[in-house]
């Protein structure tokens, strides 16, 4: 924040002496230990008073609430909110420039946000026109996503100009003219800078009337969690007093926000917007920022090396990218057609699958050198000849998890690319058994002419990677070390396309909003994490919440800090709340230049996850953190369903119905009033107390990985720092070696048969056929004490384990699996089918760490019960190798066991 000199200067240009404003400003100076001089000027002299802001007299000059709205000024610039709302409250000076504030933007957002917990997706009832409603409907509209303003003006003149000026804010914004007093629209705002000495006269008699409906119509009871909101932002001279419009919102549970509210909060905004930024001012913390390499900002083009075999030349060329599609600066998004150009009568344009070679070495061979960097040569066809033709070579960061990253190539490329080629000449290149089994890139329809014709049974159509659901990227992460590097860099594209909202040209980049992630635990969540989620192309929103654990606040505070004269306010928040459990301590909010709302919610723990919990739809709990991204129910994201979480607090039915238009979610209908949810037909409800949980019982875990900044980290899910005996906190972990392995339930004969009740049309059932996989631990030798310290701990603070179901991109490694040991041998644990003796799996007498997270549910005896979700299974220390195991069975159970494998004498 900014701080000032001992001395302020402020010119208000009015034409009565403003007392109430003063006493704003000077009650602040004395909080800021600062002093104030205020001179006053006419209109007429708005010129002189400029000319004393260039030159720096004065601090800056503030309009009076009379006159906003009525100055036009020539050589003065104007920020986005006061060009829209055509008014200003303040002229400061910005550069060598003269720059309109409208302040009034910046009070309404805090009155919003201060009064209600879901401020957002509102439709209003606008009685007046002045500027004032003016900047209401602008904040609504932007920072608010409300599109819906009925407008109550009887001249129909004023109207038509009225509906004109909200339309140039925003093309979007839906407006309706209401004329009938005694019929109230479907609104959860009202809006209205009528002068509150005229609402209790004659002449407002029909606007009280339709006050009086609309308050009584949308009235709401005090035991719900929401609040309608009534702007009364008509000046008064009288002072403070309520006014019988007033009354009427109090009795119908309305929440009446002020203009003198707002005016005390504008001061401090405009003591913000005139200090100079050479030092903090209200927050001062230590700065402490690791220093990185910087974000490499979209390139147009990539230098490479082109080598015609034909004629023997080399040289460095630039080759652009594509710019007629989204992509991520792939070797597939180079428009290489005027080196390697495709055949004249073809319509599509070859892929790169099946075209390309890797080379990490000088020669073919394992125990040759590796090269200074790894490249990519792409051929003309796939015979990867080496005599004849034309060849390209990328360059890439190097061989480890950035290999698809690209950097130019310099002049020493150019004699390192000439050696490996005349090296690989003596060696008949081909392409593998495995690029040509896997090879979908086969033909690139990116350039592709012609008419669509009819998709047929037999018909093949290719599917674009952005179109997959995080379950098939997740799946597809899996098959290769390849295939999970796409993927991390395809989460990369989705990220940064949010985190890229967050910057500001000049003071922070994409490398300071990860590092920040990564030094505070903080969480990007809301409708801004799902949409990574998602394979839909929507627009990233202008407000994006990010949650941080409890004393973390201030690296964000301090990264923002960079940006001079940043609109910026900071508040005690009560509206985040589970019951009584107080979730969000403060929150501070920051209007970023490129129209982008920040907000930052401090927990109350040292885990940002419970604030993100807050949400009161499924759907939005989910989470962007450093290096992963991950949500708490992957199966509604995937069926695209949301659900209440709570069934007493909730968010009405048009809060539920513009959250998830957007995004396309079906959500259970919910009502203003009704505490319970109408199932759909299809909607089958398990035993669980809570409706959130209904849909997939013990809510599972989704997590996508995105690269971190140091690629040796493997982040994970943020839940806080917890110890082993402490049970309040959220985690915990326990070592132990495992004993046995065996299948509880899976038949009608067994010993614990599992029962599963499944009702179709005819009849209900008891299905026998459910089973668990039970993993079997005992302490270590080595670490017996610190197995039974957490068994004691555990022992009056949970009932029963659950495991969640998960879809994690977890990473894949390649590996060189040796021969069987006997021929023709015929595995019987089909999960397990490497013959690697050091490669780690969960097998008898392996030591394994199992992490555990704690979650509280309310049981129907209105108890909660805590439960251990397992988080991720780590193994310490081989145990016997898989295929040493065989399978026994009975009619009770069926386990592992050990047992050797005797390999014959022929075969030693």
């Amino acid at each position: 924040m900014p701080v000032f000199s001992n001395m302020v200067k402020f010119c208000v240009i009015e034409l009565t002496p403003d007392t109430d404003m003063r006493k704003a400003h000077k009650e602040f100076a004395i909080a800021s230990r600062r002093s104030i001089e205020i001179a006053s000027i006419l209109p007429t002299g708005v010129a002189t008073a400029m000319d004393a802001l260039r030159i720096g007299q004065i601090d800056g000059i503030i309009v009076s609430r009379n006159l906003v709205g009525t100055l036009n000024l020539d050589n003065v610039e104007s920020d986005a909110a006061a060009e829209a709302v055509d008014a200003y409250n303040l002229i400061r000076l910005s550069g060598s420039n003269l720059c309109a504030v409208n302040i009034d933007v910046f009070g309404i957002h805090y009155a919003m946000t201060a009064s209600s917990a879901y401020p957002r997706f509102r439709a209003a009832l606008v009685i007046g026109t002045g500027p004032l409603v003016r900047a209401a409907i602008y904040c609504l509209a932007q920072y608010f996503q409300s599109y819906v303003f009925y407008i109550f003006e009887e001249s129909d003149e004023t109207f038509t100009h009225f509906e004109k000026k909200i339309h140039e804010m925003d093309n979007g914004i839906t407006v309706v003219r209401h004329t009938d007093v005694t019929s109230s629209p479907a609104v959860s705002c009202v809006v209205t800078d009528v002068p509150k000495d005229l609402q209790s006269g004659e002449r407002t008699d029909n606007f009280r009337s339709l006050l009086s409906v609309t308050f009584h119509t949308h009235r709401l009871y005090f035991g719900i969690d929401q609040k309608n909101i009534f702007l009364n932002l008509g000046y008064s001279i009288s002072g403070m007093d309520l006014t019988p419009w007033s009354f009427l919102a109090l009795r119908d549970g309305w929440e009446e926000i002020l203009s003198d509210v707002l005016e005390k909060f504008q001061t401090q905004i405009i003591w913000q917007q005139v200090a100079s930024s050479e030092n903090n001012f209200n927050f001062i913390y230590t700065r402490c920022v690791t220093s990185f390499a910087s974000a490499m900002a979209q390139p147009e083009s990539l230098i490479c090396v082109i080598v015609d075999l034909t004629d023997n030349w080399s040289l460095r060329v630039s080759i652009p990218f594509a710019r007629t599609y989204n992509h991520a600066y792939t070797v597939d998004d180079l428009l290489l057609d005027q080196w390697l150009s495709p055949a004249s009568d073809s319509l599509i344009r070859p892929g790169l699958s099946l075209r390309r070679l890797f080379c990490t070495r000088w020669r073919l061979g394992r125990d040759t050198s590796l090269l200074p960097n790894p490249y990519t040569l792409l051929f003309e066809d796939n015979t990867l000849d080496l005599q004849t033709g034309v060849i390209a070579a990328i360059k890439h960061a190097d061989a480890g998890p950035d290999t698809s990253f690209m950097i130019d190539c310099n002049e020493e490329d150019i004699g390192i690319v000439e050696r490996v080629i005349m090296n690989y000449r003596a060696y008949k290149l081909r392409i593998s058994n495995t690029v040509k089994r896997y090879s979908y890139l086969v033909g690139d329809r990116r350039f592709a002419t012609g008419t669509n014709d009819i998709i047929r049974v037999d018909s093949r159509v290719p599917i674009e990677p952005g179109s997959g659901y995080m379950t098939t990227l997740a799946t597809f992460s899996t098959t290769c070390r390849n295939h999970y590097t796409r993927i991390v860099h395809f989460m990369d594209y989705r990220v940064n396309k949010v985190i890229r909202k967050l910057t500001v040209p000049g003071f922070i980049d994409l490398v300071d909003i990860k590092e920040a992630l990564r030094a505070s635990n903080a969480i990007i969540h809301g409708l801004a994490a799902l949409l990574p989620l998602l394979p839909d192309e929507i627009a990233v929103p202008n407000n994006i919440e990010i949650a941080t654990p409890l004393g973390t606040r201030k690296f964000w505070i301090e990264l923002f800090a960079r940006v001079p004269n940043l609109p910026a306010y900071h508040l005690w928040d009560d509206n985040i709340s589970i019951g009584t459990l107080q979730l969000v301590r403060v929150r501070g909010i920051f209007f970023l230049p490129n129209n982008v709302v920040v907000t930052v919610q401090e927990s109350f723990f040292d885990s940002a996850i419970p604030v993100m919990l807050s949400h009161p739809t499924t759907a939005m709990c989910c989470g962007i953190s450093h290096g992963i991204v991950f949500t708490m129910y992957p199966y509604h994201i995937k069926n695209r369903i949301t659900d209440r979480v709570f069934e007493k607090y909730h968010p009405p039915r048009w809060y539920m119905n513009r959250l998830m238009k957007p995004v396309s979610f079906a959500c259970y209908p919910v009502t203003d009033y009704d505490f319970h949810t109408i199932p759909r037909p299809d909607y089958k409800p398990r035993d669980c107390p809570m409706i959130w949980r209904r849909t997939s019982g013990c809510h599972g875990m989704g997590s996508l990985r995105w690269s971190a900044i140091d690629p040796a980290e493997r982040p994970g899910i943020p839940w806080g720092v917890s110890h082993l005996h402490n049970m309040s906190k959220n985690s915990f972990a326990i070592t132990g070696r495992i004993r046995a392995i065996f299948l509880l339930g899976g038949g009608t004969t067994d010993v614990n048969p599992i029962p599963t009740l499944l009702t179709d049309a005819d009849r209900t059932q008891v299905d026998r056929r459910s089973t668990y996989h039970v993993v079997e631990l005992v302490p270590d030798e080595d670490n017996k004490t610190s197995f039974l310290e957490v068994l004691i701990s555990l022992k009056d603070a949970l009932e029963g384990i659950k495991l969640p179901p998960t879809w994690n991109l977890a990473e894949y490694h390649d590996q060189e699996l040796p021969a069987p040991p006997i021929p023709n041998f015929v595995d019987s644990a089909g999960i397990y089918t490497h013959w690697d003796h050091n490669r780690k799996a969960i097998t008898l007498n392996a030591v394994v760490t199992i992490h555990f997270h704690l979650i509280r549910e309310r049981s129907i005896g209105n108890m909660l019960v805590p439960l251990a979700i397992a988080e991720r299974l780590t193994v310490i220390q081989n145990g016997h190798n898989w295929y040493d195991m065989k399978e026994r069975s009975d009619d009770k159970n069926r386990w592992m066991v050990f047992e050797p494998i005797v390999i014959p004498s022929e075969f030693t």
